[in-house]
């Protein structure tokens, strides 16, 4: 289907070019001499062009219509206009029209939008910088190839002024740009955009499309405010957009052209997605509407993406923001939709994502969270989180990593969105955590904890400044935190207001990519301001030579006070907090864990007792127990370990670089 779609495409650019060279229909020039502005074929508003000299005449039909700067652009007086209006008087049988100019034009219907029309089996072709208005039905076959400049469909009663399709390449839409109340206007008609270009559409406040995109170019729709939906009504019951043949990357951005009243203006401007599926939740992760899930999508500055109604998961490929760039829930006040956005489908890393995680309805209402799915990494920056606290359902990283990376020093920003439930949540085999400040709860549920993005850093479980959002971090089903250290001014440190709870998991300890560590020095990586009652925890070291001996002991402390009891027998009791401290023996320096990609072509398992490698390029392997002991350093293909069971740390050099896998036997 797509290939017939493109196919289609191609033929229609080719159609043209075939058009002008064979069977070349006569071209008449919009002259308007008489300044009637009339397009008719009574009215001697056209020029044939006899060498230079234009002789005026009625429209003739099957001719092509060029527009290239001629025209009046007066108004009966002989002021100077901007703009050259036209007004269609009957149907015009046109073999094509041709719109070269940097100037604009405006062409409407006379009298009947019915029966004042433009038909044909040619194309309208727009080039040049000028903008075309149209309010006039057109039924060209060819449909509408904007090359330059914008065309606009103005009111949403316009007849369809496009044709039976429309390809942007490299040029610009508009539709309904006028209009700023109910109902919306229903946007029906095709647009493509071939691979390779950038077509926009400039919507008006109330937009309905329900129509078919297709193509791999860049599509941009600068939305006129809260109600662009992408579906045929609020109930989604119908005639959904159409994306199945769109193979290329969409923007969303704000279209701020449009004055409004005070107090009248668009709460926000984005795009409103609906489905017919209902999401089933996180756990289960049905019901998810696929319709970008291999699309890359970018939020400009003030721009963003809702949902409307009902329980709701819409999947993006790859998702990618400016600042101010945001996503929300429903788009309306009200309590009852839940909107989640699965972003990273397409395995893709997006290092710098500052994201608005927003509230904007500002009801405290209309719920949504996000799960970070695929294999690659996300790196939230964003800094205007600081909502209410009231929507946001969290971070729920499903796959893949995905960190945070916002400034710590400043106790007015906090990372994610402010939240009164999870604000993060860590599954089995992915991986989560970053540098900076995160509000409400850190759940690692069978997941990987990595405080520091990427690096060394330092994790805030906290409100932002004069606020109170409790942060605890709790561990379960076998997760893991991880710390690295590099020096005694240089580790990773996490702190809670709260609980830190760890259900017997495991706290791991790693040499940084290069440590230097000191006889003496100590590091405290862990401080959280509430103990939880019987918890337990196991510390591992990873990556330090034998020469350097590492312990972790832990060091209570009074965090605050609390209130037990009530009237008379009320009594102020301390509240204990507690401290996660490693303290070296002996030193130690060199390089840790280094963290690289793994290459597809490379594998490293184990199997009856050996360590294997398997891959194109291997010069070197070096084996390391958790201790930083060298336990085998060879070429070889498989490493026999002599059955030794335990965790080991492979360090493969290839002609790429080296390569850093754990194994257990």
């Amino acid at each position: 289907m797509r290939k017939n779609t493109f196919l289609s495409v191609a033929l229609l650019a080719a159609s043209v070019s075939v058009v002008n060279a064979q069977e070349a229909p006569k071209e008449l020039f919009w002259q308007n001499s008489s300044n009637t502005g009339i397009w008719s074929i009574m009215d001697s508003e056209w020029g044939e062009d006899l060498g230079g000299f234009y002789l005026p005449t009625g429209w003739q039909e099957g001719c092509m219509a060029v527009f290239n700067g001629g025209g009046a652009f007066a108004d009966a007086d002989g002021n100077a206009k901007t703009v050259e209006s036209i007004k269609v008087s009957g149907e015009m049988q046109v073999g094509g029209i041709k719109f070269d100019s940097d100037k604009n034009y405006s062409i409407s219907y006379s009298s009947d939008k019915a029966t004042d029309k433009i038909v044909g089996d040619g194309t309208l072709i727009k080039e040049g910088t000028g903008t075309l208005t149209l309010n006039v039905l057109n039924q060209l076959k060819g449909g509408t190839i904007v090359r330059g400049g914008q065309v606009n469909s103005d009111k949403k009663d316009s007849p369809n002024v496009f044709g039976d399709t429309i390809v942007l390449d490299n040029g610009s839409i508009g539709v309904a740009m006028s209009e700023i109340s109910t109902p919306a206007c229903q946007f029906t008609v095709p647009v493509g955009i071939p691979e390779g270009k950038v077509g926009s559409i400039w919507a008006g406040r109330y937009l309905q499309f329900t129509n078919k995109f297709y193509g791999k170019g860049t599509l941009v729709i600068y939305a006129g405010g809260e109600r662009t939906y992408i579906t045929d009504d609020k109930a989604g019951k119908k005639d959904m957009t159409c994306w199945d043949d769109f193979e290329g990357d969409l923007v969303v951005a704000a279209n701020k052209t449009v004055e409004y009243a005070e107090g009248k203006a668009p709460a926000f401007f984005g795009l409103q997605f609906n489905t017919t599926k209902t999401f089933t939740g996180v756990a289960d992760m049905e019901g998810i509407d696929s319709t970008l899930v291999n699309t890359k999508v970018t939020l400009k500055e003030d721009a963003g993406l809702t949902g409307v109604s009902g329980t709701r998961c819409f999947a993006i490929g790859e998702l990618n923001a400016e600042e101010g760039g945001f996503l929300s829930g429903y788009g309306s006040g009200s309590s009852n939709p839940v909107i989640w956005w699965s972003i990273g489908n397409s395995n893709t890393d997006v290092t710098n994502l500052p994201l608005w995680l927003r509230d904007n309805t500002k009801a405290n209402k209309n719920a949504f969270g996000v799960i970070k799915e695929g294999t690659g990494t996300y790196i939230f920056t964003g800094t205007k989180n600081s909502d209410t606290g009231k929507v946001f359902l969290g971070l729920h990283v499903k796959k893949g990593r995905a960190y945070i990376n916002t400034p710590v020093d400043d106790p007015t920003i906090t990372a994610l969105c402010r939240s009164e439930k999870t604000a993060m949540a860590i599954y089995e085999g992915a991986i989560g955590g970053g540098n900076g400040r995160i509000t409400s709860e850190v759940i690692v549920d069978g997941g990987t904890l990595e405080v520091g993005c990427q690096g060394i850093g330092q994790l805030i479980l906290d409100d932002i400044e004069g606020q109170s959002l409790k942060s605890p971090l709790t561990v379960k089903n076998g997760g893991t935190v991880e710390f690295e250290l590099a020096n005694a001014t240089s580790y990773d440190k996490l702190t809670s207001n709260n609980t830190a709870t760890f259900n017997g998991n495991k706290i791991i300890v790693k040499a940084a990519e290069t440590f230097d560590i000191k006889d003496g020095d100590s590091f405290t990586i862990l401080d959280a301001a509430i103990k939880p009652e019987g918890d337990t925890y196991e510390v591992e070291f990873q990556g330090f030579p034998v020469s350097l001996t590492l312990a972790a002991t832990e060091e209570s402390y009074q965090s605050g006070t609390k209130t037990e009891g009530e009237g008379e027998t009320a009594t102020e009791v301390p509240v204990m907090g507690y401290k996660i401290v490693i303290t070296a023996k002996g030193s130690g320096s060199g390089t840790g864990l280094e963290d690289f990609n793994v290459a597809d072509e490379l594998a490293v398992y184990a199997q009856n007792g050996s360590i294997v490698v398997k891959g194109a390029g291997v010069e070197n392997v070096i084996v390391m127990n958790t201790q930083g002991q060298v336990v085998a350093n060879t070429n070889a293909s498989i490493i026999p370990m002599n059955t030794v069971q335990g965790m080991y740390i492979v360090k493969v050099k290839t002609i790429a670089g080296i390569v850093t896998k754990k194994v257990i036997l």
